[in-house]
């Protein structure tokens, strides 16, 4: 298909040298910049207007989730005002050319872009990321959604934390030098963080995910008369770390782990490689729960202090 510029039978074999020389080197009357041409054809499935421009009426946002990552990365470039083509940007803004679905399309890569900065970025860390899980049940839905939008299922790894009283109210047992257990595991969230590297879970349970961070425990001593020495008491407050392992179906998850950083680097959080992948729901899950005397020493100030909570834990009937 020949450029716009080409087709325009309204203007004179001059003028359409001028607006194929403005065409190429990116003035203000020219049209897409020729690498962003070739994502929004493959959006607009070819279809142009009479002039040759593609035309996006009737692009879904299922359109746009379809794509391959190269061309959904390029996608969020060429429609990002601050970070499209110059050629592109003038022809958008100052052409006056009316493009037609253009509205539409950059409504959908802002709505997707910045929800995407919420999930990943620190603004909407916890109980904040439920106002953008709308898209990510959007993505969901998209039956031919891309292979970066899509988990086969399988383990994943949680890292958190959760406090004291929900802690021992849990049936842990000594394994090794580890603390464990199985149990339901039931987030308030809609949408949480998983990863596929229980390494990167451990380091959310030590403060990237958790809600504090520091000396988080708060245990008790009491001066005792037959031990001649403070001991540690029961009445434990606060919160400690563990890493949450389950296996979660398919259906419940968005974003591939292996591709996933690809796309963050295109919205500015590139060097993440946590390996994520986002579950999208509140179903109860079976799941194992670990803690080690190192994650302890995170939100405790003694050895001891780990002794103290593993010996309770150890002689629990």
């Amino acid at each position: 298909m020949k450029n716009y510029w080409q087709l325009r039978e309204d203007l004179t074999a001059a003028q359409k040298i001028n607006l194929k020389r403005d065409y190429d080197f990116g003035g203000y009357g020219a049209g897409f910049h020729p690498d962003d041409e070739k994502i929004f054809l493959k959006v607009s499935k070819g279809k142009r207007d009479a002039n040759g421009i593609p035309d996006f009426t009737g692009v879904t946002f299922c359109d746009l989730i379809s794509l391959n990552l190269q061309d959904f990365c390029q996608l969020l470039k060429a429609t990002d005002a601050e970070g499209s083509k110059r050629q592109t940007d003038h022809f958008v803004n100052y052409s006056d050319y009316k493009i037609r679905g253009w509205y539409a399309l950059t409504g959908m890569t802002d709505r997707i872009r910045q929800a995407f900065e919420d999930a990943f970025g620190d603004s909407l860390m916890g109980g904040g990321k439920s106002s953008v899980v709308q898209l990510f049940r959007d993505i969901q839905s998209c039956s031919n959604r891309g292979d970066w939008a899509r988990f086969a299922g399988g383990t994943l790894y949680r890292g958190k934390r959760i406090s004291w009283d929900k802690f021992k109210s849990m049936p842990w047992r000594l394994v090794g030098k580890n603390l464990e257990c199985t149990a339901i595991y039931q987030s308030k969230l809609a949408m949480q963080s998983w990863t596929t590297d229980p390494k990167v879970a451990k380091s959310f349970a030590a403060g990237a995910e958790g809600a504090m961070n520091g000396m988080d425990l708060e245990i008790p001593t009491t001066w005792s008369d037959t031990k001649d020495e403070e001991v540690y008491g029961r009445n434990i407050t606060g919160f400690l770390p563990v890493i949450i392992q389950a296996t979660v179906p398919a259906k419940e998850c968005v974003f591939n782990p292996h591709m996933l950083s690809q796309v963050q680097r295109v919205i500015g959080y590139g060097g993440l490689n946590e390996k994520e992948v986002l579950r999208v729901s509140t179903e109860p899950i079976r799941a194992k729960f670990t803690v080690t005397r190192e994650m302890l020493k995170l939100v405790t100030e003694y050895d001891e202090q780990i002794d103290h909570i593993f010996n309770m834990i150890g002689k629990r009937k």
